[in-house]
Parts: structure tokens; C-alpha cells; sequence
């Protein structure tokens, strides 16, 4: 059965947001799916335009027939997690 726009617009992938003090803006970055990246003036605008990207990201894989990834589970663990549990990794699937 094949998954709808929404399906993939409600999963949790992981957004990384960055500072780029040489043109003043912000990145938004979603790495689970390659290429999907963007900017803003604000965090804000940084974060609204990454669902557009992602929107559009996600378009363009289902109408091409193409592999779109599920999200990693992210797992952050403290110094002291780490040592009680080091069979852990940072990110499990």
C-alpha cells in the first residue's frame, strides 16, 4: 500500500538548526532526507520554510517513485547513561 503525504509530513524526523553568523540567518537542516535544506532570518522562518522544503522534498520522492526514508530514533544519553548503558548508541533504528 502506498503512503500518503501526510503519512510522511506527521513522522518525526530529526531538524537541526544552525546559526550562520556570516550572513545572519539561520539553516534548517533535515538530514534523514538528503538534500532537504533551507534558511530564515529567524528560527522561526528558518523552521517554517524546512516543513515547506520537506513538504516539496516529499512531493517529489512519491511522484518519482523514489525511497523515502523512515526517521531514526534519536537517543541522547549523558555522560553518566553512557556509562550504565554503553550497548546504546546515539541513534538506533
Amino acid at each position: 500500500m502506498k503512503k500518503e503525504i501526510g503519512h510522511y509530513m506527521n513522522l518525526p524526523y530529526k531538524i537541526e538548526i544552525v546559526k550562520d553568523n556570516e550572513f545572519n540567518s539561520y539553516i534548517a537542516i533535515c538530514p534523514e532526507l538528503k538534500g532537504c535544506i533551507t534558511t530564515g532570518e529567524t528560527e522561526y522562518e528558518a523552521l517554517k520554510n524546512l516543513e515547506d522544503a520537506k513538504h516539496i522534498w516529499l512531493i517529489d520522492a512519491l511522484e518519482s517513485n523514489g525511497n523515502i526514508p523512515e526517521p531514526v530514533l534519536h537517543i541522547m544519553l549523558s555522560d553518566n547513561d553512557s556509562k550504565l548503558y554503553p550497548d546504546y548508541s546515539v541513534a538506533m533504528k
